[in-house]
C-alpha cells in the first residue's frame, strides 16, 4: 500500500520537473530572440558610468534597495572598464526562468563583456516591469587574462 502513494508522488515530481524544463526552454527561445541586443543597448547606455544613465534602467525594487552612495560606489568600481564594446558567450539561465514560473518574470544571463579598458564577466538579471525589461541585478567582474 505504501508503494502507491510513493508512485503518485514520484510521477507528480517527475511531471513538475519536466514542465519546468519545457517552460524554461520556451522562455529561452523567446528571450534569445531579442534580449542579447537589449542587453547590449543597456550596457552601451550605462557605460558612461553616470548615475542617471544606470538609474533609468534599474527596476523599482533595485532603486528602493540601493542608496545613492552605494550606486556611486558601484559606478566608481565599474568606471575603469571604460565604454562597452561587445558581448560574447551570452548564456541564458534556466534556473531563473524556471523560478519565474511561480511568480514575477526574471531573465538572467551571463557572458563576457568587452570594454575599452578590458573584459568583464557579466551576470545580469532583468525583470519585467511596466512592459519593459529592467535591471534587477548586475555584476561585472574584471576578467583575468591568461
Amino acid at each position: 500500500m505504501t508503494a502507491n502513494p510513493l508512485r503518485i508522488i514520484s510521477i507528480a515530481l517527475l511531471f513538475t520537473v519536466a514542465a519546468l524544463f519545457l517552460y524554461a526552454d520556451k522562455q529561452q527561445d523567446h528571450y534569445d530572440s531579442f534580449a542579447p541586443s537589449h542587453i547590449a543597448d543597456i550596457l552601451t547606455d550605462i557605460s558612461n558610468w553616470e548615475a542617471a544613465s544606470l538609474n533609468k534602467h534599474l527596476s523599482l525594487a533595485a532603486k528602493q534597495v540601493i542608496t545613492p552612495q552605494q550606486l556611486e560606489q558601484v559606478l566608481a568600481q565599474y568606471r575603469p572598464l571604460g565604454r562597452f564594446q561587445t558581448l560574447d558567450n551570452l548564456q541564458f539561465s534556466h534556473l531563473a526562468s524556471a523560478l519565474s514560473f511561480f511568480g514575477q518574470t526574471y531573465v538572467s544571463y551571463t557572458g563576457l563583456a568587452t570594454f575599452t579598458h578590458g573584459n568583464a564577466d557579466l551576470n545580469l538579471t532583468l525583470i519585467h516591469e511596466n512592459g519593459q525589461l529592467l535591471i534587477s541585478n548586475i555584476s561585472l567582474t574584471r576578467a583575468t587574462s591568461n
